[in-house]
């Protein structure tokens, strides 16, 4: 019994860190639809949109080894 007690405890532990990683993607999602229009022809508002993108590449990325993690643990 044991055994599957830490079977269900891992399992739990995957359903959270699941849960947790959609939670942001839809996060992301959001933010992504967000930012998705036309390039500014106005050199401020370009530079603002880039820094937008910035931002949430730099989300992503942060979030890289999270979505490894759960991958790994889920196969």
């Amino acid at each position: 019994t044991q055994e599957l007690e830490v079977a269900l405890l891992e399992s739990q532990g995957v359903q959270d860190a699941l849960d947790s990683l959609m939670t942001w993607m839809n996060q992301i999602e959001a933010q992504l639809r967000a930012i998705m229009k036309p390039a500014s022809l106005n050199r401020e508002r370009l530079t603002d949109q880039i820094n937008e993108v910035r931002v949430v590449q730099s989300d992503i990325d942060s979030h890289r080894s999270s979505i490894m993690s759960v991958t790994q643990a889920v196969n």
